[in-house]
């Protein structure tokens, strides 16, 4: 009978220790997994100033991410015939500004050289070897001859690592409705603001592009570039993907057959609001080489100056 007590004490003491580790267990798994879903959730991000988590857009499910240099903060994102790159300034992608060799200064404006026209595939060919992708951008003096070669004028003023390449010949036109997007390596982040500047002097053009990067666009509602037609559009917007307070991302738009709207609501869906989107050259203009991916409409232009997606 001693043995029997000694024996049903030994059974309850064991399944009180297998009960013990049993909910342990349960509730160190139940642990990892919620680490797990939250570092996979693309919602969801840690703002290292507080414990708080806050809320970002994701990039859109319905497009096809096709190029993906995730080590270099580049991806390229395909919907149809439009294409998204994305560049992520914290992962060590950036913008340079490439312009073909200028063909002389410009006698009546010697701080906006004339560039020769170039075509998109030119570019691609000679790119220098950490070059990604390479885009169209600014505006130019159009001559109506796509495949034209003839030296141009940049519109509105260039900016790259600290040197202005052009004051741009057109800085009169659109007042208060001209943008600029300014890029610093240093702290990694883009930030677009109004350009009031509607001088072409040197000096004035200096004072108003204080980024080590800049370049010059147009809003892209108040401006209309034939805004109701279905034309070829490059826009670019910014967006603070991980809830810093800085804006370290950005998007290059290639829209094919769009009005404005419907380009800049393309890059509405990738998160960037209204305040942070940025209007450059379009129609035939709108071109971008990534590799084996290519947008090059029928008509398209030789342009002067591309915008390269570099690591």
């Amino acid at each position: 009978m001693q043995n029997k007590k000694k024996f049903l004490i030994f059974s309850s003491a064991l399944l009180l220790i297998f009960v013990g580790v049993l909910f342990t267990s349960c509730e160190k798994s139940d642990i990892v997994s919620d680490q797990l879903v939250l570092e996979k959730s693309p919602l969801l991000v840690q703002n290292n100033s507080s414990s708080s988590m806050q809320r970002v857009a994701a990039d859109p499910s319905d497009w096809t991410l096709i190029v993906d240099y995730g080590s270099h903060g580049f991806k390229l994102f395909q919907k149809g015939s439009d294409y998204v790159q994305k560049i992520n300034l914290d992962a060590g992608a950036y913008i340079r500004i490439r312009c073909s060799t200028p063909a002389q200064s410009n006698s009546s404006l010697p701080s906006s050289p004339l560039f020769y026209r170039r075509s998109l595939q030119t570019f691609w060919d000679y790119r220098p070897t950490n070059t990604m992708s390479v885009t169209n951008g600014p505006f130019f003096w159009y001559d109506n001859t796509p495949g034209g070669t003839s030296a141009v004028a940049i519109s509105y003023p260039i900016k790259y690592q600290g040197t202005i390449l052009s004051t741009g010949s057109s800085n009169q036109e659109f007042p208060g409705n001209k943008l600029k997007i300014g890029i610093d390596t240093n702290t990694k982040e883009a930030w677009i603001a109004s350009y009031n500047n509607t001088s072409n002097d040197p000096t004035i053009v200096a004072n108003n592009l204080q980024s080590p990067t800049a370049f010059v666009g147009l809003h892209p509602v108040n401006v209309s570039k034939n805004k109701y037609a279905l034309l070829n559009r490059t826009m670019i917007g910014i967006k603070d993907q991980n809830g810093d307070g800085k804006n370290e991302v950005i998007y290059i738009l290639t829209a094919n057959f769009s009005m404005q709207s419907m380009a800049l609501n393309i890059l509405k869906t990738f998160g960037c609001s209204d305040s942070n989107i940025i209007m450059f050259d379009g129609s035939g203009s709108s071109q971008m080489i990534c590799g084996a991916y290519s947008f090059l409409s029928s008509d398209a232009r030789n342009v002067p100056c591309v915008l390269d997606a570099i690591f």
